[in-house]
């Protein structure tokens, strides 16, 4: 995917689509816990990640962006202050 392809709308699709992983990581633990003392696994539901994580993301897309911006394509003097509300 080039630069000029992304777009805001496809960054908050991608980030609403996040899932936590620890969740995850829990679940397999306790499913082979489980298995290994024969008892019934228990159901996985996806969670999705909280609202500040996504947040988190984002700055993290946006600082990248605003540094490589003025870093290398010249087009700022400095760094900007940004807050992201979601």
């Amino acid at each position: 995917m080039k630069l000029k392809d992304i777009t805001e709308a496809k960054i908050y699709v991608a980030v609403s689509k996040m899932r936590n992983r620890k969740v995850r990581e829990r679940w397999e633990k306790q499913a082979e816990a489980a298995k290994r003392k024969g008892k019934e696994i228990p159901a996985y539901s996806e969670t999705q990640v909280t609202t500040a994580t996504k947040e988190k993301h984002l700055a993290i897309i946006m600082k990248s962006l605003l540094r490589t911006a003025e870093r290398e394509w010249k087009w700022s003097e400095g760094m900007h202050i940004l807050r992201l509300i979601i």
